[in-house]
């Protein structure tokens, strides 16, 4: 970029902008137009008074750049947040300490500290019912072994019975029955010998009988005969009944004893299984029951614990420290309240989860708000390179470029530098190696480039006037003063570009009729 003083390079505006400024210049002369009468009536005769060095400018070729000049503010492009983070909303959450609005903190220190008391108390409840759920949870294991032992007791005792059951049903089948069985066989082949006994002893009788009969004994031998036959008829009889009886006791086993103690023994059998079944299933759900109730307590005991931490974590959130060097702004950023207005804080108000107490704006990373008329609009696009001068740190110089162009409109009030019924584009414009001076807020002006002018004879400003629509400049030539006419091309805010009326190394007069 040119030099402000050798004119080499500069700042400028195309030819329009010109006459806007030259207008704006006729304005000021018109209040004197005579005193302009005189002086240009002296110059067109030749008046040969030499001029002061510091008054004259060498017509030279070159360039210089055209620029529009705006009033902005500085802001960050990002901050830190300073947020109350808290779980528990339960209690009194209030402010306790808090630093001055606009106060300089290093990182780490603390900016603001709210009251733990709420924190404190919760934290000591809580702890007491852990320690009472850590207590009922051994009580628990204690008893879930008891239980556990008592049942392993009882189904021991109801698998020996249902062995025993069974056992009885196994040696009545396999021994008992088969002996009792036997023996009434023996019972009956036994009677069946005694019967076929007495009935050849009843034959025998009878043939004696007969033949005592046929050889005409005397009645006395025949009727002892008589006798014998009768009683072997009746012992035949006792043994036909013994017979009977014998194979009526073996049916009645088969058909009736036997199954019916079978029955019974294996009534016995599903008795004792039942029985251990049950005191499986009450020993099981016994021990659920008691898990259930150990797993109540160990997540309890978890959620209790896990309740501990947050709040642990929460009494390291009461206390908000700067995450970086830089300088405090209480309460949060306009364009985050929303809901409406929030206090800025201060000690003894109340805040809440999630609240931005103060910020600290990040001033590694800073940008320049500004507005440009729509006139210009289509002048400006992104990426345009920028000036960037601050009054207030000894007109220091920076540069930039343009970062975002509004695609809306805003009118700006008069005491905001807007112009009556000019509407505004606000435009963002990135400033590189910000200087450690500068703050969110203080004032910049901006030279936005929008065209350059190059190998062109030019002049300053100041060499130029104009009389009617027509621009002039005081040419010193043979120690004369001689206006001469001149066709202006763009202009800057300090250079005019001349299209024609002069030429290179020609001098002419600054700050002509002074």
């Amino acid at each position: 970029m040119m030099s402000r003083v050798d004119g080499v390079a500069g700042r400028g505006r195309r030819s329009w902008l010109f006459w806007l400024a030259a207008a704006a210049l006729v304005c000021a002369v018109a209040a004197s137009w005579g005193w302009m009468g005189e002086w240009l009536g002296a110059h067109l005769a030749g008046d040969s008074s030499a001029p002061e060095l510091d008054r004259l400018f060498t017509v030279r070729k070159g360039g210089f750049k055209i620029e529009i000049e705006r009033e902005g503010e500085f802001c960050e492009v990002d901050r830190y947040n300073l947020i109350f983070r808290s779980r528990q909303q339960q209690g009194d959450l209030r402010i306790t300490k808090v630093v001055e609005d606009k106060t300089p903190v290093k990182k780490g220190d603390v900016v603001i500290e709210i009251s733990r008391d709420s924190h404190d108390k919760r934290l000591d409840q809580l702890k007491q019912d852990l320690e009472t759920a850590q207590k009922d949870l051994a009580l628990s294991r204690e008893e879930l072994e008891i239980k556990k032992s008592g049942n392993m007791s009882s189904i021991k005792n109801s698998a020996h019975d249902l062995e025993n059951a069974r056992e009885s049903m196994a040696q009545y089948r396999d021994m008992e029955s088969r002996q009792r069985k036997k023996t009434l066989r023996n019972a009956i082949d036994e009677a069946v010998e005694d019967y076929d006994a007495a009935v050849a002893k009843l034959k025998e009788a009878r043939d004696n009988k007969n033949s005592v009969q046929a050889g005409g004994m005397e009645s006395e031998e025949l009727e002892q005969l008589e006798r014998q036959v009768n009683e072997a008829q009746q012992q035949l009889e006792q043994r036909r009944t013994s017979l009977e009886n014998a194979q009526y006791q073996l049916r009645i086993f088969r058909q009736y004893q036997h199954p019916q103690k079978m029955d019974s023994l294996q009534e016995a059998v599903d008795r004792a299984k039942l029985v251990l079944d049950r005191t499986i299933v009450q020993a099981k759900g016994s021990v659920v029951q008691e898990e259930s109730m150990m797993r109540n307590l160990q997540n309890s005991i978890a959620q209790t614990e896990q309740k501990i931490k947050e709040i642990s974590e929460d009494l390291d959130n009461l206390t908000l420290r700067a995450p970086a060097d830089g300088i405090v702004s209480l309460g949060a950023p306009e364009s985050i309240n929303y809901g409406g207005y929030i206090p800025v804080p201060q000690v003894g108000i109340n805040v809440y989860s999630g609240q931005i107490l103060a910020t600290i704006p990040v001033l590694s990373k800073m940008i320049v708000k500004t507005r440009i008329p729509e006139t210009h609009r289509s002048k400006i696009k992104e990426g345009q390179l920028a000036l960037i001068y601050v009054p207030a740190v000894d007109n220091l110089e920076m540069s930039g470029s343009i970062e975002m162009v509004s695609q809306m409109t805003e009118k700006l009030n008069p005491w905001e530098g807007g112009d009556e019924g000019v509407k505004y584009y606000p435009i963002e414009i990135g400033v590189e190696n910000v200087d450690p001076r500068i703050t969110p807020g203080l004032t910049a002006k901006v030279e936005i480039i929008i065209d350059e002018v190059q190998d062109a004879l030019y002049l300053p400003f100041e060499c130029v006037y104009l009389d009617g629509d027509q621009a002039w400049c005081d040419v010193w030539i043979n120690k004369q003063i001689v206006p001469r006419k001149i066709e202006a091309g763009r202009a800057s805010m300090h250079y005019v570009e001349i299209l024609s009326g002069l030429e290179e190394r020609e001098q002419v007069l600054l700050n002509p009729g002074k």
